[in-house]
């Protein structure tokens, strides 16, 4: 499966709700629909699950991705798509492409060559109720949560030079959890 969204500096996509320490109004489980219809963010779902479902252990995502500039960065949330519609993030991971392989030798991406990433979702445990849809959210912005980063191999917080990066993706395996319970 391919996507491709457009991340743009200029207009990010707004933190709603997750672990949050400073001061932001809205924190823990915050619904995300209000940011679904971005062309930033792609959301994919499963089909309504005839069961439920227990998810315990580190999630991890995938991905190969390029993008026609020299770093830009990805952001997954795993999320649950209630009955009622609401989605509700329960872990979110982010990595700036530059630190893709290491993080003491920091790698510019080829613009247009595919490059794996692998992003690091952290530890869950939950149970989707049947009924429920297991939905993934990616995009390249979570701010303020997460500083815009200028697409660039410039520092955090330095912006000389903005560039908008168009980021086609690929989903190597959905993320899968240590344990999943039936």
């Amino acid at each position: 499966m391919e996507d491709v969204f457009t991340y743009d500096l200029t207009n990010p996509v707004p933190t709603l709700g997750g672990a949050i320490y400073w001061g932001l109004d809205q924190w823990g489980p915050v619904d995300q629909r209000p940011i679904l219809d971005r062309t930033d963010v792609l959301y994919h779902r499963s089909d309504p699950l005839p069961n439920p479902i227990s998810i315990i252990g580190d999630i991890n995502l995938d991905l190969t991705i390029a993008s026609d500039s020299v770093d830009t960065a990805f952001v997954a949330k795993l999320c649950v798509e209630e009955a009622s519609g609401a989605v509700t993030c329960l872990t979110v991971g982010s990595l700036r492409c530059l630190y893709r392989q290491s993080w003491s030798q920091p790698r510019p991406l080829t613009p247009g060559e595919s490059s794996p990433l692998t992003l690091r979702l952290g530890h869950m445990a939950d149970t989707f109720p049947a009924g429920s849809r297991i939905s993934l959210l990616i995009t390249s912005s979570d701010f303020p949560r997460i500083a815009p980063h200028s697409n660039t191999m410039a520092a955090p917080w330095t912006y000389d030079e903005i560039i908008t990066a168009v980021t086609p993706y690929a989903t190597d395996r959905v993320p899968l959890p240590a344990y999943i319970y039936q």
